[in-house]
């Protein structure tokens, strides 16, 4: 599942939507506002940037001609004119052309080199460089003519009635209403808008009005293109409807932890935002836009909260929080409930005396001194808690360390808490807890006494009888019995008493090794010697068992710190289990290693059965890998070596692997040992193989007690 998330990567999805539909309401938002600020038009000359340029080159044309001494022309005939009078028509350059006459004088101002109106207007019309033209005369609209992206087309009327009027002073307004301006023509021609310039230091109304409508069509084939690859993108995202949902998911269990009061304050808040954006919008305000979009996504989440979490959506509210708050303080042991009442209190406490403290701070010229008081109180109260709490972290102290004593078995004494504490409880149980360990301990002592005992004494009780029935088996067997088959009895009478002799030994040593009554002769040995003594001494039954022995050595000696007679057994043990339950013909491998301070003991081999015991069981008392139990054996030898190894402070390990058998004794190195000598450079493993007797070095062929270590497994 996890996989198949990542590879839909719904995070992604719902970013490109979210964009997407984002995007998407900004260019609607933003084409809306055009709209209603009349931006979108498809010719530049229909703003009314253009009209107030327009507007304002005539009214300048007007004026200059109602303020001319029309009685007292120029030198060539023409009026005389001031470099001021002049300055705005100069702004907008080669844009226009204009002619200004005046009575039947001649022109009163043009900026081109015609001297007679006809000529200036079949020049103009003519030239193909300009696309809006006007004749006018005093209040008149002569003509005119304006090309645009629909066509052509003519308009004539009042000058007063149409959009350039507005501009005019109520002067010049008066002058020409009166019928002062009779006399005058102004002929104006604008080029069209690719021949625009600006040369002029941006001083050309025309030309910005120009400029601006062209960016502002860029604005709007950009808003279309974005709005187009929106449209795509959501598509391509509604199609992806199951990572989108797995998104919606998510953000559905977020909104689900919030409380409804919060959300219906923002939701509040958000709505009031998009009626205010409503209203911007439509006077062509387009910063808000990117504010509003915060509030529609808010919007959107309480949607989807709603759908989704349907009666959630109104129950996780402050008031069942609270409720829930308050429940949680409730506790079975009460002094966890006192505890978290005791917290919730104080900050209840301290928070509103903060706020009562502010208050008093602008009430009156003494208000300070009832905020200093409460801040004094909120001080004291802070403190005794502190107090209370300290107390109940140093109860809790003495009953961690009172664990920690039934833990070690150092416990002299019960813990007791005055009544009135809040651990008291606690106390007490522990104490009562160890009462009954304690009992359970010595009953369990006692018990494992009398069973030593018991077995101590059915052993001693069964070795009187049984050397008497060993002793005559061993006079009969002096003996030629008749018939024949009588001295066949005699003998397996013997073997039976043997092996209940050393049976009844057995259980006698692991009873007295588990309850550590077993005397112990530690000393330093040499325990690659004591492999080796112990190899030599069962070479008889390693030719019997038809294996082969290995040992492997890291260095020609190792002392470790152990009772010999003890480890010798656990040698003899360990090596009597391997050649009993071999494979034929397979070997076994005995190797002594030292890892980081410790003597390591392996003996391997590849078991003739199949092996359905565990580790663990197979070293339990009575237990026998071979579980018909068709060979000899009393299932004590390895229970018998982990009591002798933990004995000597060491550890026997039993590991399996398919039908290798592997047994491993870990015993510390002795520190006052002499340096091991290492083996030989060229043979970094010491191995000896021992098939005779003669193997065995001279230095290890010491006096061994055979008859005190004798046994089976």
């Amino acid at each position: 599942m996890a996989t198949k998330l990542k590879k839909r990567k719904p995070w992604v999805t719902f970013s490109f939507f979210a964009a997407a539909v984002s995007m998407l309401f900004v260019c609607i938002s933003v084409f809306i506002g055009m709209r209603n600020n009349n931006t979108i038009v498809l010719d530049f000359k229909d703003k009314w940037e253009y009209k107030n340029a327009v507007g304002n080159v005539l009214y300048n044309c007007y004026s200059l001609a109602l303020d001319q001494p029309l009685e007292k022309p120029g030198e060539d005939g023409t009026a005389v004119l001031y470099p001021s009078q002049t300055k705005y028509l100069d702004n907008e350059g080669d844009n226009i052309a204009y002619y200004i006459a005046a009575g039947n004088y001649l022109p009163v101002a043009t900026n081109t080199d015609f001297r007679d109106s006809d000529a200036f207007l079949n020049e103009i019309t003519n030239s193909g460089l300009y696309e809006h033209i006007i004749l006018l005369k005093g209040d008149q609209i002569l003509q005119e003519t304006k090309i645009t992206l629909l066509g052509g087309f003519a308009h004539e009327g009042k000058l007063s009635d149409s959009d350039y009027y507005r501009l005019f002073s109520p002067y010049t307004s008066r002058l020409i209403e009166s019928g002062r301006a009779d006399q005058i023509s102004v002929y104006l021609a604008v080029k069209s808008g690719d021949r625009l310039s600006n040369s002029k230091s941006n001083l050309s109304a025309i030309y910005n009005a120009y400029s601006w409508w062209y960016s502002q069509m860029v604005v709007l084939v950009l808003l279309a293109g974005v709005a187009a690859a929106s449209i795509i993108i959501l598509l391509v995202t509604i199609i992806k409807h199951k990572s989108l949902s797995m998104a919606n998911a998510v953000i559905v269990r977020l909104m689900g932890k919030l409380w409804f009061e919060v959300k219906l304050v923002l939701t509040g808040f958000a709505l009031l935002g998009g009626i205010y954006f409503a209203d911007c919008v439509f006077w062509a305000d387009w910063d808000v836009v990117f504010l509003f979009i915060p509030c529609f996504w808010w919007c959107w989440f309480v949607l989807l909260d709603i759908i989704y979490n349907k009666k959630r959506f109104f129950t996780n509210n402050i008031v069942y929080s609270l409720i829930k708050f308050m429940r949680s303080l409730e506790n079975k042991h009460d002094f966890l409930e006192r505890m978290k009442r005791r917290f919730v209190v104080l900050i209840v406490t301290e928070f509103v005396m903060v706020v009562l403290s502010v208050i008093l701070l602008f009430i009156g010229r003494i208000g300070w001194i009832f905020s200093l008081l409460w801040i004094a109180l909120g001080i004291y109260l802070l403190l005794r808690y502190m107090k209370e709490y300290n107390r109940n972290m140093d109860e809790f102290g003495l009953i961690i360390d009172y664990v920690e004593q039934i833990k070690s078995g150092t416990v002299t004494e019960p813990l007791i808490l005055p009544q009135e504490d809040d651990f008291a409880p606690l106390a007490a149980n522990l104490s009562d807890i160890h009462s009954g360990i304690s009992l359970a301990v010595e009953e369990q002592v006692r018990s494992e006494k009398m069973k030593v005992e018991l077995i101590t004494n059915v052993s001693h009780d069964l070795k009187t009888p049984l050397t008497s029935i060993i002793n005559y088996v061993d006079l009969l067997s002096a003996e030629d019995l008749k018939p024949d088959f009588a001295n066949d009895y005699v003998k397996i009478l013997a073997q039976k008493a043997n092996r209940l002799k050393n049976l009844v030994q057995d259980l006698f040593e692991v009873s007295k090794a588990n309850s550590r009554t077993i005397d112990m002769n530690l000393e330093q040995l040499d325990i690659v010697a004591l492999v080796e003594q112990t190899v030599a001494e069962m070479d008889e039954r390693v030719d019997i068992a038809g294996v082969e022995v290995k040992t492997q050595f890291s260095s020609q000696q190792m002392f470790v710190v152990a009772d010999g007679k003890k480890l010798h057994r656990v040698f003899e043990n360990l090596l009597g289990n391997a050649l009993k339950y071999s494979l034929a013909g397979t070997r076994v491998y005995i190797t002594v290693h030292q890892k980081q301070g410790v003597a390591e003991v392996t003996f391997k081999n590849v078991a003739s059965y199949e092996m359905t015991f565990t580790a663990e069981d197979i070293v339990e008392r009575f237990q026998r890998g071979d579980a018909s139990r068709t060979t000899e054996g009393s299932g004590l030898g390895l229970a018998i070596a982990k009591s002798f190894v933990e004995l000597n402070g060491g550890t026997l390990s039993i590991e399996l692997d398919g039908d290798l058998f592997k047994a491993i004794i870990r015993l510390p190195v002795s520190t006052n040992s002499p340096a091991p000598i290492p083996v030989d450079v060229e043979d970094p493993v010491h191995e000896k193989i021992y098939d005779e007797p003669s193997a065995l070095p001279d230095a290890i062929e010491q006096n061994t007690q055979q008859d005190s270590l004798q046994t089976t497994c």
